[in-house]
């Protein structure tokens, strides 16, 4: 009997410590902390130091995502004002497209001509030509996959290309440039009317002309008039008056 009441008491008194840590140990009733004052120190720096981590990674997630859309910014501005195509208005939104995919391909032909372009300024002409010249195969199997090529990508990285290499001075490599884009663009057979193509073959005749070519450049110069009108009035330059004075004596 003796034990049985020792053994109801200490289940009193077990049963009475519960009641008095619960309460402590969810913060009301008597103030006795669960947790050590080591152990709760020891805590908080780890969770702040987690936060402070999470800050940082957001913060440097932030500054890239940042930077990204300033490159695209950048790029696209660039862009837009070596194409000079008018089958886009610029808006407050920005360009009109035909779709989304339209608009991906534009931004992306951007960023490779811009980063060209930053090959270019720091001198690492190799690798600028590299990009260029990717770009134009991109663009010519593009081309060949979609049964039609955009002439007018071909030729602002045909141009952009041959003004590269004409920096170089290497004036074999410049001509292979624009006489490649003619044998695609003649190929592809849609340069009737193609004031892109005709860009092309100006900047062509100009080069030719500047080489000492001059009868060359007039035939090439009459070409890109055929299929942009507008640029008859080149013929009034000094050195076309004499490249046209010199065929008709001949």
């Amino acid at each position: 009997m003796a034990r049985q009441r020792t053994s109801k008491t200490m289940k009193v008194i077990f049963a009475s410590i519960l009641l008095i840590s619960i309460p402590s140990a969810i913060g009301f009733g008597i103030d006795q902390p669960s947790i050590s004052g080591r152990t709760g120190e020891f805590l908080g720096k780890t969770i702040t130091s987690k936060i402070n981590k999470n800050n940082n990674v957001n913060a440097s997630r932030n500054l890239r995502e940042q930077k990204k859309r300033e490159w695209i910014e950048r790029s696209v501005t660039y862009y837009s004002k070596v194409m000079r195509d008018d089958r886009r208005r610029e808006t407050d939104q920005g360009f009109l497209f035909n779709s989304q995919e339209e608009e991906k391909r534009y931004v992306e032909l951007a960023m490779k001509h811009y980063f060209a372009l930053t090959k270019v300024r720091k001198g690492e002409f190799d690798h600028a030509e590299r990009i260029y010249r990717r770009t134009i195969d991109e663009i010519i199997q593009e081309g060949e996959e979609e049964g039609g090529c955009d002439h007018a990508k071909l030729a602002v990285s045909t141009l952009l290309l041959a003004l590269h290499t004409q920096r170089s001075g290497d004036v074999k490599k410049t001509r292979s440039v624009f006489t490649e884009f003619l044998r695609f663009a003649y190929m592809d057979g849609n340069v009737t009317d193609c004031s892109c193509s005709a860009r092309v073959l100006q900047a062509f005749a100009l080069f030719e002309m500047k080489n000492g070519l001059p009868t060359k450049s007039l035939v090439i110069i009459r070409k890109a008039i055929e299929l942009d009108e507008s640029l008859a009035t080149i013929l009034e330059w000094t050195q076309f008056r004499r490249a046209i004075e010199s065929s008709n004596s001949g």
